[in-house]
């Protein structure tokens, strides 16, 4: 074993790994443990990192009495609902997206977490031990600077440092993990409470969840960069929206997201159980808020109304046919929105990523 510093902080504290990395449990026998379907690919290692993040949150109230010699915190006397959202939860539910060579197949580059409020503290504690009892490369660690942003959130939002990703000489490079509490808050909020009283859904949020979550992505820019959105073929993100002021562009989901909302629509039917899309669930949550209804529906009306954005990604016409379908049916479920808002009626304290250099992907 070889002692390497895997972090500084600003403060100029180090924090070491031991390198080769360890891992001492059977990922198979996890998955089968959580009954992960057989379809979920996880040979990358943040798909890895996710499925023993959650196998640990579940199991977080038998630590103690198979590790009685560790000096641990408490993490509970129940399992801690963790619950992944994001490109994460979209490979939970699609075996489209975990195939090689699928048009909707990606690779997540982080892991998406939220988990009850009251939770987070104990959560965050026990992923700081991950790597003592599962090894090394399920390493987690607090700096000085996180604890401030994490004191500072009020037991909203929590941050760590973990491998982000091993290099192909097997060296760990660091990256974060951000935790989300209760609810999605982005550009609009997304409460996922009742979630976590069904965490057997594939430890995911629900696939209504999902779909709200990923479509409540909208900004705005100035007009006159439109040539330049143009130019890097980003045409394809600009909503239908005539109200808003005319010196300003509406601008929806990047292609990813697209990707990942046609996956779900593709490999799951649209419903009323909590096996498919509930559009019972989409529009009780819409109904109490016309401005993200308002945003939902943009996003999605921009697939229906461009299916030139899926022909580019190679998917055949009879899935175009499930999705363009599936959409309908949402569509139909949204409330009627009669309030008009030329100004941006979202979240606007978010921050903005930048979206030039992110023309679409093969």
């Amino acid at each position: 074993m070889t002692r390497t510093v895997f972090f500084r902080d600003y403060t100029g504290a180090e924090f070491g790994i031991d390198t080769p990395l360890t891992r001492n449990i059977d990922l198979n026998e996890i998955k089968h443990s959580l009954s992960i379907p057989t379809f979920v690919n996880t040979e990358s290692y943040v798909m890895e990192r996710a499925i023993l993040t959650i196998y640990a949150a579940a199991n977080a109230h038998k630590v103690h009495d198979f590790h009685p010699n560790l000096d641990m915190k408490d993490f509970g006397p129940t399992p801690i609902p963790a619950l992944l959202f994001g490109g994460i939860a979209i490979r939970m539910h699609s075996p489209s997206s975990n195939a090689p060579g699928n048009p909707f197949h990606r690779e997540p580059n982080d892991i998406d977490l939220i988990v009850p409020r009251k939770r987070g503290v104990q959560l965050v504690n026990l992923l700081q031990r991950l790597g003592e009892i599962y090894g090394t490369r399920y390493h987690y660690f607090v700096t000085a600077s996180d604890k401030t942003f994490n004191a500072l959130r009020g037991g909203e939002r929590f941050r760590v440092r973990t491998i982000e990703r091993i290099a192909e000489d097997g060296a760990p490079i660091p990256g974060v993990l951000d935790i989300l509490t209760d609810c999605i808050d982005l550009r609009h909020k997304v409460d996922v409470a009742d979630d976590f009283n069904h965490t057997q859904q594939r430890y995911t949020i629900s696939l209504a969840n999902i779909l709200l979550s990923k479509c409540q992505y909208i900004f705005d820019v100035p007009r006159s960069q439109m040539s330049r959105i143009s130019e890097e073929d980003l045409d394809y993100r600009v909503l239908n929206y005539s109200p808003f002021k005319s010196d300003r562009i509406v601008m929806g989901m990047e292609e990813k997201d697209i990707k990942d909302v046609c996956a779900i629509l593709a490999d799951n039917p649209v419903g009323e159980n909590s096996d498919s899309i509930e559009v019972t669930r989409i529009n009780e949550v819409l109904e109490h808020d016309k401005k993200f209804a308002l945003t939902f529906k943009l996003n999605l009306q921009n697939i229906l109304e461009k299916p030139e954005i899926l022909e580019g990604m190679n998917i055949d016409r009879s899935t175009i046919s499930i999705i363009m379908t599936g959409i309908e049916r949402i569509l139909q479920a949204v409330p009627v929105i009669n309030k008009e808002w030329s100004k941006p009626w979202w979240n606007t304290e978010v921050e903005t990523p930048e979206i030039f250099g992110k023309a679409k992907s093969n």
